[in-house]
């Protein structure tokens, strides 16, 4: 596992990225950061939903592919709150 330090500002314009727009998780959202080096895509549910896989995505270059995102974005699982 590999962990990463990295400090980021808030992108404005999504039509600067290489992999392009990701998909949006049903019942969910995403923020896109970068900095010089790596565009990364945020996820999160809206309340009252549970994450289901990572909740960041890198636009990576992959040589078969060109400019993709590396994960998938997550589910957001109907889930309940402890303590209601």
């Amino acid at each position: 596992m590999v962990c990463l330090l990295i400090v980021i500002s808030s992108v404005s314009e999504k039509s600067s990225i290489p992999c392009g727009s990701p998909v949006s998780p049903i019942h969910g959202t995403y923020t896109i950061q970068r900095n010089k080096k790596i565009t990364g895509a945020y996820f999160q549910c809206n309340a009252g939903y549970l994450m289901q896989g990572r909740t960041l995505s890198v636009c990576v270059f992959r040589s078969a592919q060109g400019f993709v995102w590396s994960d998938p974005p997550p589910l957001c699982k109907l889930g309940r709150q402890s303590g209601l």
